[in-house]
């Protein structure tokens, strides 16, 4: 895939930080599944941290596709339209799972762990299911509809 268009660079950078930020989130989540960690609540104080800079990671791509790439697709590349409204639909719903997950996670207790747990690796899921989503098929598309925008 050709790495040449800012846009498509900016949105690959944010999927890199994004990969990075799960990597440590996933860590904290698989400590929920000791018991000797899930009782400490510091624990979940760390998670809610986390899941605050991941909000922000995420607000930030948002930003960045949603403003750059997605709408510069819609407008110069019609054959994308129904990816990018699939796509900005998947914000949506992160956003929501994200609301979620800080609802879930103020209000965890050693009895809700396991959900809380099985919740966030959902997310994390999700997430990296949507940047895969961007990388292999929108963008591909867009490269092979040549796309090319005024500028």
């Amino acid at each position: 895939m050709p790495r040449s268009d800012p846009r498509w660079n900016a949105v690959l950078e944010c999927n890199n930080v994004l990969r990075s930020r799960l990597l440590t989130w996933e860590l904290l989540l698989f400590q929920l599944a000791n018991e000797n960690f899930r009782s400490d609540t510091r624990l979940i104080t760390i998670l809610q941290f986390v899941r605050q800079l991941l909000e922000q990671d995420l607000s930030r791509s948002f930003a960045t596709e949603e403003l750059g790439l997605y709408s510069d697709a819609e407008e110069h590349q019609p054959d994308t339209r129904d990816l990018v409204q699939e796509l900005r639909q998947e914000h949506d719903d992160l956003r929501e799972s994200l609301e979620s997950m800080h609802r879930q996670l103020s209000e965890a207790t050693f009895e809700t762990s396991e959900r809380v747990r099985t919740a966030g690796m959902e997310l994390a899921e999700a997430v990296r299911a949507h940047m895969r989503r961007e990388e292999e098929e929108l963008i591909p598309a867009l490269v092979e509809g040549r796309y090319r925008v005024a500028g």
